[in-house]
């Protein structure tokens, strides 16, 4: 099982033994979206060196203890919870069985605060902290779209943890907001301008059925569709000055009467960021994903809240967001309605019809009438 003769990642464990306890590992693996959820022969090897993984039969899970106090965050500056120094937290539960509970229920785990996060989209996770004491607290939502549930145990006979409060706001991932318009106009100046659309690149654009052109961004080319700031580190050494870039309407907008005049209507302070229409191809489809890498979306004061104005839409385009408790919505956007997306929550599009799909996407800064639009 253990010897020196192994490559440095191995810590000293024969690789058939951390593959055996990786199978435990199996239908959790499965709900990873992104590289680094997967837990592989490399962390158990690591988890083992560092005596924080505990084997159990047919099972194993990740114990560590607070060192320092921590925030845990929904995602970005969103707290959901503290973790002060000593507490435990339980993660990588490989198997919802008799052994794995027995750890967590230890008698000396009985006697610590603990945390525990589970998938939240594996059923049989639920119960099993149910089962183990623990209380739901929230959802953890990764960069790429993975979602947590986040689940505390308070100790034996200590006065009981207060959570920080959530700003209703926050828990919201998509709504139809209080205002709707009339688009045919913006129809009829769509068509008069054949316009041109950038394919938008990511990960999850599937089959380049995703694209854009701006009316306002970040330069006066409608073709620059993204925010300077999430655009990759070659990009950035190519543009220097990029973080000097300010928003400003692109040589489309003047030919954008109509639709500039929803802008200019929107309650917002007047202070509106990029606007640009997105169309998603018929038979099209953007994967699961988050947008949590751009820093400043948010609902405060000053943050920005993403408005979606469906202009040419059929009734098989569906929409998909996970709120704060990671219920799954599922929304078909009418022409002429509007709609306030959350973007840092997981969200996906499809287009099952046979029409090409166009929203007019528009970014607000966030205030006191900009959040009354949502009813939030």
């Amino acid at each position: 099982m253990y010897n020196d003769d192994k490559k440095p990642w191995q810590h000293g464990y024969d690789l058939e033994y951390l593959l055996s306890i990786q199978k435990y590992y199996d239908t959790y693996n499965s709900f990873a979206l992104g590289p680094f959820a997967e837990f592989k022969k490399h962390n158990i090897a690591e988890g083992l060196k560092n005596e924080t993984l505990q084997l159990a039969k047919q099972g194993a899970v990740t114990v560590n203890k607070a060192k320092t106090r921590t925030p845990i965050t929904m995602h970005g500056d969103i707290h959901i919870g503290k973790k002060e120094k000593y507490d435990i937290t339980f993660t990588n539960v490989s198997t919802y069985n008799k052994e794995t509970r027995e750890i967590i229920n230890a008698e000396n785990m009985r006697k610590k605060n603990c945390w525990l996060l589970v998938w939240d989209e594996w059923k049989e996770a639920h119960e099993f902290a149910s089962d183990c004491g623990f209380q739901r607290v929230s959802s953890k939502f990764t960069t790429f779209a993975e979602i947590y549930a986040v689940y505390f145990r308070n100790a034996r006979n200590k006065p009981m943890r207060q959570h920080p409060k959530i700003f209703f706001e926050d828990t919201v991932s998509i709504c139809r907001c209080n205002v709707s318009f009339d688009v045919e106009k913006i129809k009829a100046e769509i068509s008069q301008a054949n316009l041109h659309y950038e394919n938008h690149y990511s990960n999850y654009n599937e089959k380049g059925s995703w694209a854009a052109v701006a009316l306002r961004g970040y330069s006066d080319d409608p073709g620059m569709i993204e925010k300077p700031s999430e655009m990759s580190k070659k990009w950035k050494a190519e543009n220097p000055g990029w973080e000097h870039l300010e928003v400003q309407d692109t040589d489309l907008a003047e030919h954008f009467p109509e639709t500039m005049k929803i802008v200019d209507s929107l309650p917002t302070d007047n202070i509106v960021h990029r606007v640009r229409f997105m169309k998603l191809k018929a038979g099209g489809k953007l994967g699961r994903h988050t947008d949590q890498v751009d820093p400043d979306v948010g609902t405060r004061d000053g943050q920005l809240m993403r408005l979606h104005i469906p202009i040419e839409t059929n009734k098989h385009v569906l929409f998909q967001s996970w709120d704060a408790n990671s219920y799954k919505h599922t929304v078909n956007m009418i022409e002429g309605s509007c709609w306030y997306l959350d973007t840092r929550k997981p969200h996906t599009a499809e287009n099952s019809g046979d029409k090409d799909r166009i929203h007019l996407v528009i970014d607000i800064e966030a205030c006191e009438e900009a959040r009354s639009l949502t009813k939030i």
